[in-house]
């Protein structure tokens, strides 16, 4: 599934508004407009981004989100990140490390690093998204492709799970994590997924709990449209 639209609810919608216009933008997040009462909204890809005011989440918890990015980008992409943000990336471990390698049905290369009210953001190339053509100006080309991932802290991960998949017909399919769903479970494909979390389980690749449980409403499509 693609994220074609998603409502995010946060506390103050114009400090996300504003945090994505001026830290993504060289990597193409692009505002596009107020939306009155309702938020404000960002354009990512293919993915329409609203912040709306209402997260009933204590402000110490933080939403996560992954940005999929075209496979081979990673490096020049976390550098953006990193000099558009005045902040390292967050280190897998105590040797520095900032990306995570994964392999089968989810093969991909990723970074994190923070952002507004403590969420943790994620850019992600997967080994099975083709390789776009190059385009005649470097320039024009894409960086962030839409987003691929929500992320949500939740009590119990199979109920929730079985409640996702059936509110949408069976078109976000278990994708990855812990097979009995008891502590992390994916629905979805890499081009859009919902990740739930056991809301006790700290927020990799930080030792904190960070998942908000607020549950970000979307509308998306089927692969290929």
């Amino acid at each position: 599934m693609k994220f074609h639209e998603i409502t995010l609810p946060v506390h103050e919608p114009a400090r996300w508004t504003s945090w994505f216009e001026t830290t993504l933008r060289r990597l193409g997040a692009a505002r596009t407009g107020d939306t009155g009462d309702t938020g404000d909204t960002v354009q990512l890809g293919w993915t329409a981004l609203r912040f709306a005011a209402g997260a009933s989440d204590p402000a110490e918890r933080g939403h996560h989100l992954a940005f999929a990015i075209p496979t081979g980008t990673i490096g020049d992409a976390a550098s953006s990140i990193v000099a558009d943000t005045g902040r390292p990336l967050l280190e897998l471990d105590d040797d520095g490390t900032t990306v995570v390698e994964r392999g089968g049905n989810w093969a991909s290369h990723s970074v994190y690093f923070a952002g507004p009210e403590n969420s943790v953001f994620e850019l992600i190339e997967h080994a099975d998204r083709p390789v776009p053509p190059a385009p005649q100006d470097a320039q024009d080309a894409p960086t962030l492709l839409g987003v691929a991932e929500i992320g949500r802290g939740v009590t119990d991960v199979a109920a929730a799970g079985d409640d996702l998949a059936g509110r949408h017909d069976g078109r976000l399919p278990h994708g990855f994590g812990d097979p009995a769903r008891r502590v992390i479970a994916a629905y979805g494909d890499i081009d859009g997924a919902v990740v739930l979390a056991r809301d006790d389980r700290p927020w990799y690749p930080t030792s904190d709990v960070l998942p908000a449980t607020a549950e970000a409403s979307f509308r998306g499509s089927s692969p290929g449209n």
